[in-house]
């Protein structure tokens, strides 16, 4: 793999084999962990994930009502209908009896 920086953001630095393994290492870290956050709020869930997510689980007339009154956007592919991550834990923290499940 070649990595190519442009001139302008190039500082050398005397610094020591194991100090800038660690600084590449902890800049890695934090673009993969932006990455995954990212992938997780566009992640698209089926309305059965979508309702575990929560504590107590919400009934799917929950779901639908929160269609209808445009607090949640359905996704469609093909017949299917999916939620975005993202939505569902936004329309769902005005609900004062419900907790989102940790993610693993």
């Amino acid at each position: 793999m070649v990595i190519i920086i442009p001139m302008e953001n190039l500082v050398l630095t005397s610094l020591s084999w194991i100090t800038m393994k660690e600084e590449i290492k902890a800049i890695v870290y934090s673009t993969i962990k932006a990455f995954n956050l990212e992938e997780i709020q566009e992640k698209l869930l089926s309305s059965k994930e979508a309702r575990k997510l929560f504590t107590p689980a919400i009934a799917h007339n929950t779901l639908i009502s929160l269609q209808k009154s445009g607090a949640l956007n359905e996704y469609r592919v093909g017949s299917n209908v999916f939620y975005k991550y993202s939505e569902v834990v936004a329309s769902l923290k005005s609900f004062k009896r419900h907790e989102r499940r940790a993610t693993q």
